[in-house]
């Protein structure tokens, strides 16, 4: 007898309640299988489902990564890195405004190669909401070519010297902004690029023009003859001129002396004596800090040590910035 009719022949003889009960157990077992199957079956679905998400999701920001990257490459400025160290900040030999002489300590940070361009400008104006101080009162401060500087409307960064368009003139230093037209590129040009940059302190400037740890013993910014490293009134022809034609420093910084008078993140304040370290200038003011001189300006305005202050929101045919980056 086969085991088929063995246990055929021993189901037989169970009693009625007892065939039933076997044949419930029987029945629940099948139905929890087949849940099994199903639940096991849509997790493995869910799971799919999520990987498939992920692997998306990374795909996704992998590409949103690599257009941030070709966004960013095309705006990101030319630095140059600063080797920090000390020097001797101010001159006793020539203006108030210049003394004392004092010992200055800075720490290693990043300065601009060039002066920021009207098409870099340009790149923030026509990606931003931002409106500039010159915008907003309507006017800015121009040269008639001769030798007055007047108020004009309509005038803004989009303008040269003379409050025109700029015509091909995108590699010349942006004009006609504030301190805070400065400061806001700053901001949007860190928030693009996930990089932190800045206006130079008045003492990083300084350092800077001096060719930082080399020591440079020059007056103006790489050279003791203007000509060499800066447009300036007697060789600018009474304009501006592209960044960077000029001879650069030691460092490899172009037009520090000429060319755009350059804000920095100092409020004007008078010397001290004191020896500092990473001074950043007072806590308050009136008037930001301006270094380097310009175009229509005499060659002692680009003095190294020679310093101008003008109220933050000021704008004028003279006036552009450099950028700075923490190192």
């Amino acid at each position: 007898m086969n085991m088929y009719n063995k246990l055929q022949t021993l189901f037989n003889k169970l009693s009625l309640i007892t065939r039933v009960a076997l044949l419930m157990i029987a029945s629940a077992g099948f139905i929890l299988s087949c849940q099994g199957d199903k639940t096991n079956t849509a997790a493995s679905d869910v799971a799919e489902k999520k990987q498939s998400a992920l692997h998306n999701n990374g795909h996704e920001t992998e590409e949103k990564q690599q257009q941030i990257y070709k966004d960013t490459n095309c705006i990101e400025p030319e630095m140059v890195f600063v080797k920090g160290g000390h020097f001797t900040m101010g001159n006793n030999k020539t203006t108030p405004f210049e003394r004392p002489a004092h010992t200055v300590t800075l720490g290693n940070f990043r300065i601009g190669k060039y002066e920021v361009t009207v098409g870099e400008f340009r790149r923030f104006m026509n990606t931003h909401s931002y409106r500039s101080d010159a915008d907003k009162d309507g006017y800015s401060f121009v040269w008639d070519g001769k030798d007055l500087i007047y108020s004009k409307t309509g005038v803004n960064w989009e303008c040269d010297i003379y409050g025109n368009k700029h015509v091909n003139e995108e590699d010349h230093p942006v004009i006609h902004v504030s301190h805070y037209d400065a400061q806001a590129y700053c901001d949007w040009l860190s928030s693009r690029t996930g990089k932190t940059y800045r206006l130079l302190t008045e003492a990083e400037w300084e350092y800077a023009a001096k060719g930082g740890h080399h020591h440079d013993n020059f007056m103006y910014s790489g050279s003791d003859t203007l000509a060499n490293v800066g447009w300036y009134s007697k060789n600018s022809d009474l304009k501006t001129h592209p960044v960077g034609q000029k001879k650069p420093n030691r460092l490899g910084v172009y037009d520090m002396s000429g060319n755009v008078w350059e804000w920095c993140a100092d409020w004007y304040g008078n010397y001290t004596a004191k020896s500092q370290t990473d001074p950043k200038g007072p806590d308050t003011g009136n008037n930001r800090v301006l270094r380097g001189g310009a175009w229509r300006w005499f060659d002692v305005r680009a003095r190294n040590t020679a310093r101008r202050d003008l109220l933050p929101h000021f704008n004028a045919s003279g006036i552009g910035f450099r950028l700075a980056a923490s190192e």
